[in-house]
């Protein structure tokens, strides 16, 4: 398997399937370490969670004049996940403190950032909770409440970017059929399956990504 041109540390992949697994290869060569992480990640949010929600977005930055705009948001991604995760827990407790009935999650995610021939890069997402606690994504409020996993993305997003939730028009996007459910007791579990992984190995794809200078162009939650 070919070493990936830029870093040494990965390998090219360009095979149509992984471990059986229809894969889109329309972009080019992907990146087996990814694929790898990928796959790992989306089993390990099944075993915690045999009914598993996925939801798909893109997040994007606010302008910026510095020329070194990767050092201006190098931990903008982390500030999005510990700010969901806060997001998530608020929700919960506010259900224990009304009386409900509370499923707890864990909160799983996979990313990649890229530049195309926009000056800043973006963010693809895809987040893994679990069904019983959330199973439909919403549409954000506009009070800014929130009160579903559109505006808690949306506020998540805001926070890491330290802004107002207002300001963060058009920097959330998401895409056509966001969200999957995957639910390991049913008979359709392994069409799920493929079908979430299909549409996330194009996280793995090696273009459209930089590598070197430290910078991190791929990521997931590490349990």
């Amino acid at each position: 398997m070919n070493k990936l041109p830029g870093n040494s540390n990965l390998h090219q992949y360009a095979y149509s399937a992984y471990h059986g697994c229809p894969v889109q290869t329309q972009h080019g060569v992907l990146v087996k370490e990814y694929l790898d992480a990928i796959w790992s990640t989306l089993w390990q949010s099944i075993i915690k969670h045999p009914r598993t929600f996925a939801i798909r977005f893109d997040l994007h930055l606010r302008h910026s004049n510095d020329e070194n705009v990767d050092a201006v948001f190098s931990d903008v991604i982390s500030k999005f996940f510990s700010a969901l995760n806060k997001e998530i827990s608020t929700d919960l407790a506010l259900r224990h403190c009304r009386g409900v009935r509370v499923h707890e999650t864990d909160l799983r995610y996979i990313w990649t950032k890229e530049r195309s021939t926009a000056p800043q890069p973006h963010y693809h997402v895809v987040i893994f909770v679990n069904n019983d606690t959330y199973n439909v994504l919403g549409s954000p409020s506009p009070n800014g409440v929130s009160e579903n996993m559109a505006t808690r993305i949306i506020s998540a997003w805001a926070s890491a970017l330290n802004l107002e939730e207002r300001d963060t028009k058009g920097l959330v996007h998401f895409p056509e059929n966001p969200t999957y459910r995957i639910n390991h007791h049913q008979p359709g579990f392994d069409e799920a399956f493929k079908a979430v992984f299909y549409r996330v190995s194009y996280f793995a794809k090696a273009a459209t990504k930089e590598y070197g200078n430290r910078t991190r162009s791929f990521g997931c939650s590490r349990k």
